[in-house]
């Protein structure tokens, strides 16, 4: 149970042992006025108390001070910045520590004006750690950071206030901050993510008038502000975001925020299954107003998810196997091949060729980038075929790529549900622990991950 400040007091009261009664000697009282009252021996030991707490808390941060010190200065000390067994393993000796050394940790959270990779680094693991403790000792600094701080700062605490054991007291200066992050004095790229990472807080804190004021902003009229609050809602249930998105869809608004939206249904891709979704999205895609870039993005979601657009929108994707833009015009064949046109799947394997080479180098080459091919638009079978001849030929190349060609027949076997043999596959590929475990987030192992083939990547290692 977490206590509020206005119960502080009683608290501190309740959780103090009792202090033994002093006897008065009488020859300490001189006439009938020494006597306290009640009143005032009750105000004397609630003050004693609170002395008491204060010098026992003051006792074990000092207690705490030296090994907090110890890891913070381990994890900016790494030679690499990047996630690893050792960074997780001083997460959890600093999560053991407990709430009392929440305070102790914020300094780190404040990598300063021009920090290094590995400061910037340290920072956000410990806003992490200070998220899990979920202490309220440090709610009324972290906003004050998150208010006040450098950008780096700010997106620290505001991950830190993720955790908070106090949702609704912060929402409203949260909403402060997410409606006005842009404006703080430092570029639009860090304004732009001090704004996503107040709307992503609120998001995960998940109060009624967070959700709804997120909601609200989504149709901002300013469109850095929609963005944020679009990216700020893919941390929300999806239960509760995509009856909002879905309606965002219809709006002259949703072209410029393709990005965002591609975003948000790569996360939540259980929503490509339903034609409302997918039909409108896929009308997204085929705007005009949408950028290229993103609409390369949209097209290549589209294909992965395997989605249903429609016949209008179909024959629209079509019009862009035109366009001027190369890496348009392979997205919409590859899209086109997808939803099994077969003139599109032409065009794009007549790019490639046959592998008739005699060179083995060669055979490998051709055959992987028409396995890839063939994955990627969903010939499953055929692709299998084009990556044993690769294999195959890659024991006579002397630039063997067994690395690449054994994980990509061990993803195109997955999608078609033989777990046992892409296991296999992975088993006998030269790659680290590391890159096996990362192999577990691809889409093409997600089905593979719901059963007991899951130990093929040996994330328990």
């Amino acid at each position: 149970m977490h206590i509020r400040p206005s119960s502080a007091l009683l608290a501190v009261f309740l959780a103090a042992p009792a202090l033994p009664a002093t006897p008065v000697s009488p020859a300490k009282v001189v006439g009938p006025s020494a006597p306290l009252t009640s009143a005032q021996e009750g105000r004397q030991s609630l003050e004693e108390l609170l002395r008491q707490a204060e010098e026992a808390r003051a006792r074990s941060l000092d207690a705490l001070k030296p090994e907090v010190a110890r890891l913070a200065d381990e994890l900016d000390g790494l030679k690499i910045p990047t996630r690893s067994s050792r960074t997780v393993a001083r997460q959890r000796a600093l999560r053991e520590l407990g709430g009392d050394a929440a305070p102790l940790m914020l300094r780190y959270l404040e990598p300063g004006e021009k920090p290094r990779r590995a400061s910037i680094f340290r920072a956000e693991l410990i806003a992490e750690v200070v998220a899990d403790l979920s202490s309220a000792a440090v709610t009324d600094e972290l906003l004050r950071m998150a208010r006040e701080g450098t950008p780096l700062a700010r997106i620290n605490a505001l991950t830190a206030l993720a955790g908070t054991p106090e949702p609704r007291r912060v929402t409203r200066p949260l909403q402060r901050i997410a409606a006005g992050g842009g404006s703080i004095g430092a570029s639009a790229e860090l304004g732009a993510a001090v704004q996503e990472a107040a709307f992503l807080t609120l998001a995960t804190l998940g109060t009624q008038e967070g959700i709804e004021f997120i909601k609200g902003k989504v149709s901002d009229s300013n469109p850095a502000v929609a963005a944020a609050a679009l990216a700020g809602l893919s941390a929300a249930p999806v239960e509760t975001s995509a009856g909002v998105v879905l309606q965002l869809l219809s709006t002259p608004a949703a072209p410029g925020l393709a990005p965002e939206l591609a975003a948000f249904y790569d996360r939540n891709s259980e929503l490509m299954d339903e034609l409302d979704h997918s039909r409108a999205l896929g009308g997204v895609a085929v705007d005009p107003e949408t950028s290229s870039e993103a609409r390369v993005e949209l097209f290549d979601l589209l294909r992965s998810t395997d989605a249903k657009v429609g016949t209008r929108v179909k024959r629209k994707i079509d019009d862009y196997t035109n366009f001027a833009r190369s890496d348009v015009r392979t997205a919409a064949l590859m899209l086109l091949a997808r939803m099994k046109d077969r003139g599109a799947r032409k065009a794009l394997l007549e790019q490639i060729g046959e592998p008739d080479e005699q060179l083995p180098y060669f055979i490998v080459q051709k055959a992987t980038e028409r396995a890839q091919l063939l994955h990627d638009i969903g010939d499953y079978s055929a692709s299998v075929k084009e990556w044993r001849r690769a294999i195959e030929a890659s024991k006579g190349s002397s630039r063997n790529r067994n690395k690449e060609l054994f994980i990509g027949i061990a993803q195109t076997l997955a999608r078609q549900k033989k777990y046992r043999e892409a296991k296999q596959y992975l088993e006998d590929a030269p790659i680290s622990l590391k890159e096996l475990q990362s192999l577990s987030t691809r889409r093409d192992f997600r089905g593979m991950m719901e059963t007991r083939y899951a130990d093929a990547f040996h994330l328990d290692d």
